[in-house]
This record gives structure tokens, sequence and C-alpha cells, in this order.
């Protein structure tokens, strides 16, 4: 396609970032949980962009002329972005067959970019969740869910996400064997991820569709035997065994 060239760049500088994270973890009995706050600033971010040949961000190709029926994309060290994250993860127990893990993320970013007019900021946020539930007799089902929204990019907004996944699982032959029945996304055959490109010059929505529909049934088998190796070494307090210190008469 002539009127839309894609090309790469041989002349970008590496990126520097500065980075800064504070966390916090605890633990009581079989439950966990972290947070974490954390700052990421990068002052010549690498950017996909795209642009009119007649108003490139980067040298053209020498077979490419400027035309503003043309539109290129390559990459540039185009922006200063700033991200500002907040994660909760979390490993619980509500019931002893029961485990819960996962949790959320939400990011606010900031992307600046003076070599394309725009000062992009918003929030975005993402959901990863497991869970497994045993049955008993070797039984167990699971659960697992990715979610995220739209994150803003510099020259506009990216895709959400959403892929989700259950099955069960039967373990035998003394705990050695497994078979494992798995569905991917059950009720969508597919998902579609829309991006908006957006500048002074154009404007662009396109839709990807990823199929995500999905069965899988699969049998391991763990070899070997594995033993916890007995104490054999043992502390001896000859004090404590005679009762003390002797006392002479």
């Amino acid at each position: 396609d002539r009127q839309n060239i894609s090309y790469g760049n041989p002349y970008l500088d590496p990126e520097l970032t500065n980075s800064f994270e504070l966390s916090y973890n605890t633990s009581f009995k079989s439950n966990s949980f972290n947070i974490s706050a954390s700052v990421r600033q990068t002052g010549n971010a690498i950017e996909q962009v795209r642009y009119l040949s007649t108003n490139p961000a980067a040298p053209l190709p020498v077979d490419v002329r400027p035309d503003s029926s043309v539109t290129v994309q390559t990459y540039a060290n185009v922006a200063a972005n700033t991200f500002y994250q907040l994660n909760f993860y979390g490993s619980f127990k509500p019931l002893p067959k029961w485990d819960i893990s996962g949790g959320p993320d939400v990011q606010y970013i900031i992307r600046r970019s003076p070599a394309l007019n725009t000062d992009r900021r918003g929030f975005t946020a993402g959901l990863n969740f497991n869970t497994s539930y045993k049955l008993g007799k070797g039984f167990t089902i699971q659960g697992f869910v990715y979610a995220s929204l739209p994150m803003p990019d510099i020259q506009g907004r990216g895709p959400a996400n959403l892929y989700y996944q259950m099955g069960a699982k039967k373990t035998f032959l003394k705990e050695k064997a497994d078979l494992v029945l798995n569905f991917g996304s059950p009720f969508n055959s597919y998902w579609p991820y829309r991006n908006l490109v957006s500048t002074q010059y154009f404007e662009e929505r396109s839709e990807y569709r990823a199929f995500q529909r999905s069965f899988r049934f699969s049998f391991s088998y763990r070899f070997g035997q594995t033993q916890q190796g007995k104490q054999r070494k043992q502390i001896s307090n000859d004090d404590t065994k005679s009762g003390g210190s002797k006392q002479g008469g």
C-alpha cells in the first residue's frame, strides 16, 4: 500500500528511565497481601508514531517522497512519559479447599511530546484473578480472568483486553498423574482490539479481531519419588538433661 508506509528508524537513541517503588507485604495464617506504589519516568521514550510524509518526525526512506496523501509509520524518540502505578496482590483461602489469588492495578499516565505537539494523560486499570476449589476425590475446578482498560498512547488510545479461562482437573495414581480440561473464553468467539490514532492532520480507527475461544485437554505424569529427609542431627544440652548446675556438699 503506497499510501500507508511503515519503516524502521536506525537513528534511535536508547531510552533513559528513572524508577521508584515502595511496597508493603504482610501475611497471616494461610493468607498474604502486597501493595506497591511506583513512579517511572522516561525522558526520551521510543514511541510508534504516524504522520503525513510532508511532516515527518524521523528521516524518510530515500524512496519515499513527501506527499500529503501518504501516511508513514515508524519509531522515534519523541516523548517524555511518566507512569504512576498502584498495584494490589493477595492470596487468600476463604475456605480450607478454596484458593483465591490476584488483584487489580491502576495507572495514571502522562505522555508529552513537543515534537508532535501533544500532551496525553489519563487513567488505565487491569485485573488479574485466579481461583480454584477442591471438590474431593482428586477433583479440582479452577478459573482465571485477565482484563484491562484502554491505555492513552502518544497519538490516541490503545485497546482494552479481556481473556478468561475455566476448567477442571483430576489427580490420581497417588497424586502423580493429572488430567486437565480447560476452556478459553468459551462465551466469546473473538475479542475486538480497537485502536485510535488521532493527530492534528487525520484520525484513524482500526479493529483487530483475535480469536480466543479454545479447548485444551492434557495429561501429565510425574516420575520419581519425593521424600522429606529425616532430621538426623540434634542439639544436645547436657546441663538441661542433668537438671542444671551441680552443688557440692
